[in-house]
């Protein structure tokens, strides 16, 4: 039998839109956005985060970097300790990376 997870997380890339031209980028999300939603209804769910994303520029990084903070539990202690590790060592900023992706 199928269960549904109400309180599931969904996310999802809306990839090479470097080959869309710069204008028509945030319409062409709007309207990906918008079939991606009537698909989610139809299946039960309301809610999820859409990401324009290219491999050319930042934006594959940043929605990585958004999805995996949404995932994290506690982030705000993660956070806090990041900041006190980052005073200990009079540095400017502190980066953290996953892991496996180094992203």
């Amino acid at each position: 039998s199928n269960t549904l997870s109400p309180d599931a997380r969904i996310f999802v890339l809306v990839h090479k839109m470097d080959l869309v031209l710069e204008e028509m980028r945030e319409s062409v999300l709007e309207k990906r956005r918008s079939m991606i939603a009537q698909v989610c209804r139809a299946c039960g769910v309301s809610q999820f985060q859409c990401f324009a994303t290219s491999i050319w520029d930042e934006t594959l990084y940043k929605a990585w970097s958004e999805i995996v903070t949404n995932l994290i539990p506690n982030i705000s202690f993660l956070e806090s300790h990041l900041n006190d590790f980052c005073r200990m060592c009079d540095a400017d900023e502190v980066v953290l990376f996953e892991r496996a992706t180094f992203l």
